[in-house]
């Protein structure tokens, strides 16, 4: 895919798959494009030995507006994370313009079995219901 650097602009870490992302926001700049491959979710569930590893303690995700993607890239395997932590921004706040949805994140985790339990904006913070009890006997953090 093509993937739009920032880097030597004073917005370093905001390079984006999504030219969009850059161009909607009057302080990024584009410096460069590259082609870099890229692999979904899903392709790294699958080279997990799930009989040595039963699930994933934590999983982060920040791509500048493509997390619903990641998320719904590892639809399959979402049951074996028992935290996910998610950049998105309801619509109605000013100061990004950029963006996940929070409102879609919370609803595509919500019908996937996660409870949303801390929200700031920027970084939605998901457990895993069916995993909670997991989560809590095993002192497992996000």
């Amino acid at each position: 895919q093509q993937f739009y650097s920032t880097h030597g602009t004073n917005n370093i870490g905001a390079s984006s798959l999504r030219k969009d992302v850059i161009e909607s926001d009057p302080y990024k700049e584009i410096t460069g494009t590259y082609d870099v491959p890229c692999i979904s979710l899903k392709k790294v569930f699958e080279c997990i030995d799930w009989d040595k590893y039963p699930f994933v303690e934590c999983i982060k995700i920040d791509i500048e507006g493509k997390e619903l993607d990641a998320l719904k890239s590892c639809k399959e395997y979402i049951d074996r994370v028992v935290f996910f932590r998610v950049e998105a921004f309801k619509k109605d706040d000013s100061a990004n313009t950029t963006y996940s949805d929070a409102d879609e994140i919370i609803q595509f985790m919500s019908d996937n079995n996660f409870e949303l339990f801390d929200e700031e904006p920027g970084d939605y913070k998901f457990v895993n219901r069916s995993l909670k009890k997991l989560a809590q006997e095993s002192n497992l953090s996000w």
